[in-house]
């Protein structure tokens, strides 16, 4: 039963794995598309509603983390909570 489980997993990650990069670059799509205005993640959602926000929220860290996106600051949304704005690191302010 051990190797059939194995088997089962080694295939859901062989056939999940191409899709995780994709979605890293629709996220940095609709960054880029935002321009020097930004992007919070909940418009990042709501320009990507094909997939889950827990698919998404930790997509533009990843890119942060990678120097491809910066936070620029924060805005706040239509219930009052701040959000980080990213952008593409070349409309950084520094």
């Amino acid at each position: 039963m051990q190797s059939n489980q194995l088997s089962t997993s080694a295939e859901s990650y062989a056939y999940i794995k191409p899709k995780l990069p994709s979605i890293e670059d629709d996220v940095y799509s609709v960054i880029s598309r935002s321009g020097v205005n930004g992007v919070t993640i909940e418009e990042i959602r709501a320009a990507l509603p094909q997939y889950r926000m827990t698919s998404l929220s930790r997509r533009p860290g990843e890119l942060v983390k990678d120097g491809r996106v910066v936070i620029n600051g924060t805005r706040t949304n239509s219930i009052g909570r701040k959000m980080k704005v990213f952008v593409l690191a070349q409309y950084s302010a520094d």
